[in-house]
């Protein structure tokens, strides 16, 4: 069985939401700022998922504050290989306000900057150790992030009607934990312009009758890393995309040559 990527584009029309059920939460403030990096985490509304990330970026030997340098680029050499083949999807142009969600390090908004430097990027994890680790990806890929937010998907800080963009890259799936589709969903159109676009790209997704089977395994496979993480339902992803006036493109990409070997492959 084998799950293919997904590219998912949804653009934000002039309506507004169609009957929000939850009062849209205000900008969240700069609680702290460390080394660059705005902090604006609302320890009031992570979740036992939430948890897991931050103990994950802050202590795990590859990816935390103390991991090697050039093991850590090693590890993610294909997937930035694969996302420098998918940065056209995003059509970035110049003068762009961007958002990233679910950034971790950070290294794909650089790239992105590096091929548009004259749009604004700001960047954004859960975890301030893992977006402060962004600095040493500015300085191998010789770009600069114009911001780096620590912040949640469901409480961003930013105003409304703020980015011509908001993507993520293989993320998604980390932060709609407990269906939080909705929740996420609100926050971009909030923030997005009219005429916005939502772009995620090389999401792992499942159909609804292999759905359990899949996020069990997929749930076996992750407790090595100690984080939680989900599969995309298409149809339930566009069905709250459309609640929110997104016009909806689901996109299939299927990218093999990038996998360590068939299990990973069939893992995704």
């Amino acid at each position: 069985m084998v799950f293919i990527a997904e590219n998912l584009i949804a653009c934000k029309d002039w309506m507004p939401p169609v009957s929000p059920e939850a009062p849209l939460r205000p900008p969240a403030a700069t609680i702290a700022e460390d080394r660059g990096v705005h902090i604006a985490v609302d320890e009031t509304l992570l979740s036992s998922s939430d948890e897991k990330e931050l103990v994950f970026w802050s202590t795990d030997r590859g990816e935390g504050p103390e991991a090697d340098l050039f093991e850590n680029v090693i590890y993610k050499s294909r997937v930035m290989i694969v996302f420098q083949s998918l940065l056209d999807r995003l059509q970035i142009r110049p003068g762009d306000q961007v958002l990233e969600l679910g950034a971790g390090h950070g290294w794909a908004s650089v790239m992105a900057k590096s091929r548009v430097p004259t749009a604004h990027f700001a960047a954004t994890d859960l975890s301030t150790d893992a977006i402060r680790t962004s600095e040493i990806y500015e300085c191998l890929i010789g770009a600069r992030l114009d911001e780096k937010w620590a912040c949640s998907a469901v409480s961003l800080p930013f105003s409304d009607n703020r980015f011509d963009l908001v993507f993520c890259f293989t993320a998604f799936d980390h932060f709609i934990i407990g269906l939080r589709y909705e929740a996420v969903l609100r926050q971009v159109h909030r923030v997005l312009k009219p005429g916005g676009r939502l772009v995620m790209l090389y999401e792992p997704s499942a159909p609804p009758i292999i759905y359990g089977r899949a996020k069990r395994r997929t749930e076996s496979k992750r407790h090595v890393a100690q984080v939680d993480e989900d599969f995309i339902l298409i149809e339930r992803l566009r069905r709250d995309a459309e609640t929110f006036c997104f016009d909806v493109k689901v996109e299939f990409h299927p990218e093999y040559s990038q996998r360590i070997g068939i299990a990973s492959t069939v893992y995704y």
